[in-house]
């Protein structure tokens, strides 16, 4: 997942106009769900990559 795709995952997308068009995961779960899993996010890509 790139770096614009987590943003969006997260945030959420917007218009032109700054009028929200979806939530993210922050919006519907909160934030603190929200950081639990970008840590076990960041954590599966950690390990994904110690195997390479």
């Amino acid at each position: 997942m790139s770096k614009d795709e987590r943003d969006v995952f997260f945030n959420g997308r917007k218009d032109e106009n700054g009028k929200q068009i979806d939530r993210g995961l922050i919006g519907i779960r909160g934030l603190k769900a929200a950081e639990e899993i970008r840590a076990v996010m960041e954590r599966l890509q950690e390990a994904r990559n110690q195997r390479k």
